[in-house]
C-alpha cells in the first residue's frame, strides 16, 4: 500500500498557481493602486476648494469692515477713525490716504461731520489667492454742521485686496457712481 501511495504521489501534479491566478492578482494590485491615487487627488482637491472657499470668505469680510470704516467717521474722534483705515490698507490706497490724512481730519472737524456706514450687499468679483476684487453697497447717515437732522447716503465702491502679512488688506478703492 505504501507503495501505491508513493507512486499516486509521484504521478499526481502539485497544485501551484497558474498564469491566470497571478495575472488577477497583478489586475487587483494595479487597481487599487489606481483607486488609492483617485482618492489622494480627489481629497487634494477638495482640500484646495475648501481653502479658496475660506479665503474668499475672509477677503469679503475684510472688505466689508473696511467699507464700513471708511464710512463711518466722526469728527470727534478723527484721528483714531483715519488710524483706523490705514490699519487695514497698504499700496496705493494707504499711501493717498496718508498724505490726505491731515486734510480730511480738516474736513471732518470744520464741517463736525459724523457719518455712520452700513454695508447693505458685497460680493467677491474676482479671487486670485492673495489677492480679491469685491464689491461692497454701503448706506450711510450722515451729519454735519449744515445738516444736523441727517443725510442718507448710498455708496457703491470695488475695493482691490491683498492678503499680506496673514491679513486682507485694502490697496485701492473705486467708488462707482
Amino acid at each position: 500500500m505504501t507503495a501505491t501511495l508513493e507512486a499516486a504521489a509521484r504521478d499526481t501534479p502539485v497544485a501551484t498557481p497558474g498564469r491566470g491566478w497571478t495575472l488577477l492578482v497583478l489586475a487587483l494590485s494595479v487597481l487599487t493602486l489606481v483607486a488609492f491615487a483617485a482618492a489622494v487627488v480627489t481629497g487634494l482637491r477638495w482640500n484646495s476648494g475648501r481653502a479658496a472657499d475660506s479665503g474668499r470668505a475672509e477677503a469679503l469680510a475684510a472688505a466689508q469692515q473696511a467699507a464700513t470704516d471708511l464710512t463711518t467717521v466722526d469728527f470727534h474722534t478723527a484721528q483714531p477713525d483715519v488710524d483706523r483705515v490705514l490699519g487695514n490698507s497698504t499700496g496705493e490706497f494707504a499711501d493717498v490716504f496718508r498724505t490726505n490724512a491731515d486734510s480730511f481730519i480738516g474736513v471732518l472737524k470744520a464741517g463736525e461731520v459724523v457719518s455712520k456706514g452700513t454695508v447693505v450687499g458685497a460680493a467677491v468679483k474676482d479671487f486670485a489667492g492673495d489677492t480679491a476684487d469685491v464689491l461692497v453697497a454701503l448706506r450711510a447717515t450722515v451729519t454735519n454742521k449744515d445738516n444736523p437732522t441727517g443725510q442718507d447716503r448710498s455708496y457703491r465702491m470695488i475695493e482691490k485686496l491683498k492678503y499680506q502679512d496673514g491679513d486682507w488688506l485694502v490697496s485701492r478703492v473705486d467708488f462707482i457712481p
